[in-house]
Parts: structure tokens; C-alpha cells; sequence
């Protein structure tokens, strides 16, 4: 939909850091009583709603395809595709089609490591840039008292594309991470608690404190929450989740008002440049380098603006 920029960076890709290392900048780390197998059985399994009636949730999505896993490459994918919720008065559009490429390793040493990838497809700048996702959920070590996990949840954002304010995306990306990251640990306690046989009503209770412990439910023996108790839940988490920018939407609105900024400058540039001085070198020691130069991407209605000498080893690309 929007222009492609031309000038290409060498990409990185997570991958490279090996599966069940952290991604460049790790948001949270927090303990899970369920061991990585089991975690996996429960969140990403075919038949789960975990990623429809939760994780979409908190994305605050319009819609939502959840494919099947595939194996491919020595590890599980699967795409999951919906329409991102933009608020941002900036944006030109008010909803993007979004993919997430989620894909996941199970090792009986290492543990689980799940992975996603989130593109925005009809915003500016939307082919510059992809958000990825890391969940490495541990084995405990020996010895804990619940067969759990240590999870490690961090991210990174690659770069397709020069663009000037790289280092500010990349910082509006770590703080919206960390913001977010405590929400994705409480949304999965609450599905692991609600989705386990043993206790779960009880225990949800007790998180959501929403109303007391049934008296005579014995732990173990705690009978499933209703459907509407469950509704309940997770649309008074949806509302909370609603006070915070999901990841990709802090990036395109710090995108948006840098482009505008450019566009602003180079709107300055309209004017005629002053009349060259005569005789010699111009006074006061100012520099003797032309005007910035405007390049504009196509189709963005936005520009980069370089002085001569950058123009001759890189072309300007936003």
C-alpha cells in the first residue's frame, strides 16, 4: 500500500543468537509453577485459545485467523493474522493487517522457546522494520518444589531499511516492551491456572480476587469457573491491557511524528537559498558546504534530509 524504500541494511536475524538465548534487550523475568513441557501442551496446542481469547486480547485486535502448526526447519510455525488497532492520529489508516509468525523449539534439556514475529503490512514504513518476540521458558533447576520454569521474555527489532531515527525506534520499542511484559506474565498465570485440573478455580480466585473462596472447595476438588466468570476476567484484563500501547503501535506512532518532523523540514526548504557571496571564502568562518539536500521516498510523502557529503556514500531512505 505505502512506498518501499531502496537502500537496503544487512538484517541480522534473531535466529543467529541460537533459540533459547534472549533476544537483544530482555523485558522480564519472572517463575511459572509448570514445567516447559506442560506449558507448551497448554498455551500452544492446536486446540488452545490462548492466543484467540488472550494473547489477541491484549493486542487490542480487530479480528483474528490462528492457522495450525507445521513443522518446518527443525521447529513448529504457524501464521496468525488480524487487523492491528490504530489510534494514532497521525496514521492514515485506522486499522493495519497484521502477521505474526509464531514458531517454537521443545528440548528436553533447554526447554521451550517460543518466538514471534509481528509485521504491521499497511502503515508507512511498514516493509523498514520487524518486531520479534522471545518467550525461553527454563526447566526449574532440581530440587523445586514445583517442577517449574524460569521465563525470560525479550525482544528486538529488525531493521530492513536505513532509517534516520533508528536508535529512537529502537528505544520507544525496549520502553513499550517493559511495560507490557508484566501484563504477559499475569495473562499467562491466569490461563495456565484456568486451563489446569487441579485447583484452578480456587487459584483463579485468588489472583483476580474478584470474589471469595468457596468455603467448602477443597483444593484439588475446586470446580471449573463459569462462562460468564471466565468472559468476566479476561474482558476486565482487556480493559487494563487497553492503558498500554502494544509494542508495534509506540514504533509507528514514534515513526509517524518523526516523519512529520521531516516533512515539516523539508517544507522550509521552499524558499530560495540565499545568493552566493563574492570573493573568496564567506565570513565569520561559516561552512562553505552547499544546502541539505531533500530526498523523497516515494509514495511516503516524507523525506530524509542529508547534507553533500552523506549524498555521495548512501542514499536517503525512510
Amino acid at each position: 500500500m505505502f512506498g518501499r524504500s531502496s537502500t537496503m541494511e544487512p538484517v541480522k536475524l534473531p535466529d543467529e543468537r541460537g533459540p533459547f538465548k534472549p533476544l537483544a534487550n530482555v523485558s522480564l523475568h519472572f517463575n511459572i509453577d509448570w514445567p516447559p513441557e506442560v506449558v507448551l501442551s497448554t498455551l500452544l496446542a492446536d486446540e488452545s485459545r490462548f492466543t484467540e481469547h488472550w494473547h489477541l486480547k491484549i493486542q487490542d485486535a480487530i479480528g483474528g485467523v490462528v492457522g495450525s502448526w507445521r513443522h518446518e526447519g527443525g521447529r513448529h510455525r504457524r501464521e496468525v493474522t488480524f487487523h492491528q488497532k490504530i489510534d494514532s492520529p497521525l496514521s492514515p489508516v485506522r486499522s493495519s493487517k497484521c502477521i505474526w509468525v509464531q514458531s517454537y523449539i521443545l528440548d528436553g534439556l533447554e526447554g521451550l522457546s517460543f518466538e514471534l514475529k509481528s509485521d504491521l503490512l499497511d502503515v508507512p514504513f511498514g516493509d523498514a522494520w520487524s518486531l520479534y518476540w522471545r518467550w525461553v521458558f527454563r526447566p526449574a533447576e532440581v530440587g523445586h518444589a514445583h517442577g517449574g520454569s524460569r521465563v525470560t521474555l525479550s525482544t528486538q527489532t529488525v531493521f530492513r531499511t536505513y532509517l534516520l531515527w533508528k536508535s529512537k525506534v529502537e528505544g520507544e520499542a525496549i520502553r513499550a516492551a517493559k511495560e507490557l511484559s508484566p501484563l504477559i506474565e499475569e495473562m499467562v498465570r491466569a490461563y495456565m491456572i484456568e486451563n489446569q485440573p487441579a485447583s484452578r478455580a480456587r487459584r483463579l480466585v485468588r489472583l483476580t480476587r474478584a470474589q471469595p473462596e468457596p468455603a467448602d472447595s477443597p483444593l484439588g476438588l475446586a470446580a471449573a469457573p463459569t462462562v460468564e466468570a471466565r468472559e468476566s476476567f479476561v474482558e476486565g484484563f482487556r480493559m487494563r491491557a487497553r492503558k498500554y500501547s502494544t509494542v508495534e503501535t509506540a514504533v509507528l506512532d514514534v515513526l509517524l511524528e518523526e516523519g512529520g518532523h521531516l516533512k515539516l523540514a523539508a517544507a522550509g526548504e521552499a524558499s530560495p537559498p540565499p545568493p552566493p557571496q563574492l570573493g573568496g571564502a564567506p565570513s565569520g568562518g561559516e561552512s562553505t558546504a552547499g544546502p541539505a539536500l531533500a530526498v523523497t521516498a516515494s509514495g511516503l510523502g516524507t523525506r530524509a534530509i542529508l547534507s553533500p557529503a552523506e549524498t555521495g556514500s548512501r542514499a536517503a531512505v525512510i
